[in-house]
């Protein structure tokens, strides 16, 4: 578990936006590290509007920072649909047995959304995400969910809803 939160801590500690072949570099009139960091930047320079990148780990298709995972068709995903460690994540489980070996969130934001005759057979485990969504259709979820609370529960599925199950 302690191996959990150091990724989290490291993960938070990220910044894409810092140059850092610019902070290797050192002007002759520099003194220290701190003469170095607080330099202004090139005026040319300009910021990144790139699109939002996922987690790594990410096994589907990146949307504006959120990884999502799409599992449509009859049994469409074999295997356990896993959502990166960090980072946001939607998984949509559509068709009959389309996650049949059920479905295992991270610790960022997730979202499942399971429609078809047992869509999500087997559980959907949601417990150590910050906020969980598990949306079932009629006879799609076999097993209830693994919300992080029991008090998320929202009959098969879970809620982030009430502010005591989002933690995000």
């Amino acid at each position: 578990m302690r191996f959990a939160w150091v990724l989290v801590l490291v993960a938070g500690c990220y910044d894409p936006d810092v140059d850092w072949d610019r902070i290797h570099e050192v002007p002759g009139d520099a003194t220290d590290i701190a003469d170095v960091l607080l330099m202004p930047t090139s005026v040319d320079a300009a910021p990144s509007t790139g699109p939002a990148v996922c987690a790594p780990g990410c096994a589907g298709t990146c949307d504006d920072g959120v990884c999502v995972i799409s599992c449509i068709g009859t049994e469409a995903c074999d295997e356990t649909v896993v959502c990166p460690l960090t980072g946001p994540c939607r998984v949509v489980c559509s068709g009959r047995k389309a996650c049949k070996e059920g479905v295992r969130c991270g610790l960022g934001k997730c979202e499942v959304e399971c429609t078809g005759d047992e869509a999500c057979r087997k559980r959907v485990h949601c417990e150590t995400s910050c906020a969980c969504d598990v949306t079932c259709g009629p006879d799609a979820c076999k097993e209830e969910a693994f919300c992080q609370r029991p008090w998320c529960e929202a009959g098969d599925g879970c809620t982030s809803l009430p502010n005591s199950c989002n933690g995000c």
